[in-house]
């Protein structure tokens, strides 16, 4: 009897390690893990960039992974042991999101920790998968899919909007992106600098001063970005290398998951 029973924790353990071996290790400093492949190294850096500032201004750490298979293995517990082992989320709060794709298995999961149930229910994870991610998976544009479901998750983790707008056919509030804000900041200053110019051709003393006026203004502006990094190099827009800004991630906190979520299939 005590034979079999050594037997069966000895087997037990064997499995146990088999199965360990089966989960990728992280890569240092990073929260996107495309091991599939199926990201290109522009969408990567995208997506790296935004679950970074997610996780330095909130502390909520929103990690993709993506396979090509899970073995056989059922992807929702598959995503959980992966991110008990990896630590996703900060140790004290439980906080952390695993968003899993296995992209020859077909089947996406997104897994929750305690500390963000509330906010991502499993009926709300389900609605994600569906809504934003599975459509664009079934055309193979897997980065729209991940973007606008993380888009959602980041949305409702940080109070930007609850379950309502996501009801129906409303999607999550649409930003206004910089490079708009700046075009429609560079319009306005070409109109109010032509005003400037025109108003001053009727009168030779009063236009000169115009003139100057507006040169100045416009001068200004050139010089106030001159000495900015946020034209390409450095930072910003373009440039800077590497994946995600500032100081880069610095690596998952040891969070714990409970088995909440949701996953699907295309």
């Amino acid at each position: 009897m005590k034979a079999k029973l050594l037997i069966l924790i000895l087997a037990l353990g064997v499995m146990h390690l088999a199965v360990g071996q089966e989960f990728p290790q992280p890569k240092k400093g990073r929260i996107v893990h495309d091991f599939a492949e199926i990201l290109s190294d522009q969408e990567e850096r995208a997506l790296e960039s935004k679950l970074v500032a997610m996780n330095d201004s909130t502390g909520v750490q929103i990690a993709i992974v993506t396979l090509k298979s899970t073995g056989g293995y059922d992807i929702a517990e598959y995503n959980i042991k992966l991110s008990h082992l990896w630590g996703i989320g900060q140790a004290n709060e439980d906080n952390g999101i695993s968003v899993m794709v296995a992209s020859e298995d077909r089947r996406v999961n997104i897994s929750t920790g305690y500390g963000v149930e509330e906010f991502v229910t499993d009926a709300l994870s389900r609605r994600i998968i569906d809504r934003y991610m599975i459509p664009e998976f079934k055309s193979n544009d897997y980065y729209a899919g991940l973007d606008a479901g993380t888009d959602v998750l980041i949305g409702l983790v940080s109070g930007q909007f609850d379950a309502d707008n996501l009801d129906g056919n409303q999607g999550p509030p649409a930003s206004v992106p910089a490079g708009v804000v700046f075009v429609i900041f560079m319009i306005i200053l070409f109109i109010v600098i032509s005003i400037l110019r025109g108003g001053g051709r009727g009168g030779r003393g009063g236009g000169r001063r115009r003139s100057t006026a507006s040169d100045a203004l416009w001068t200004a502006f050139l010089l106030s970005h001159s000495g900015r990094s946020n034209w390409g190099g450095g930072g910003g827009f373009g440039g800077g290398g590497g994946f995600g800004g500032g100081g880069g991630f610095g690596g998952f906190g040891g969070g714990g998951f409970g088995g909440g979520g949701a996953s699907g299939s295309w």
